[in-house]
This record gives structure tokens, C-alpha cells and sequence, in this order.
């Protein structure tokens, strides 16, 4: 199944473990797509990520 949505990206703190720094970044999935989100628990999928090149670091 291939679908585009247009949506944002949310950050977590960052958190210390092992004398090195981590952030979690998440993105926003509409119900409304009919994924079964229980079954993607623990699992990897493919995510193609299109950001524009004022966002990226020189």
C-alpha cells in the first residue's frame, strides 16, 4: 500500500543513557488511512521522507 499525507513532526525530550544524548522525533498518522496501528507495533516499515533543502544543514 502507497499513500501521501502531508503532515508534521513532533520531538521528545532528549533523554542521557550511557553518557550518550538521544532524541526521539515522531510523525502523525491520520486514523482515517484504515492501518491496523496494534499491528505495527514492534515492527519496521519503509517511510520515504521528503523534506525541502532550506530545512537541511549546510
Amino acid at each position: 500500500m502507497q499513500f501521501t499525507i502531508l503532515t508534521s513532526i513532533k520531538r521528545r525530550p532528549t533523554v542521557s543513557r550511557g553518557g550518550r544524548k538521544y532524541t526521539t522525533y515522531y510523525i502523525w498518522l491520520p486514523k482515517s488511512l484504515g492501518i491496523d496501528y496494534e499491528k505495527l507495533v514492534g515492527k519496521k516499515i519503509k517511510v520515504i521522507i521528503e523534506i525541502p533543502d532550506e530545512y537541511l544543514k549546510a
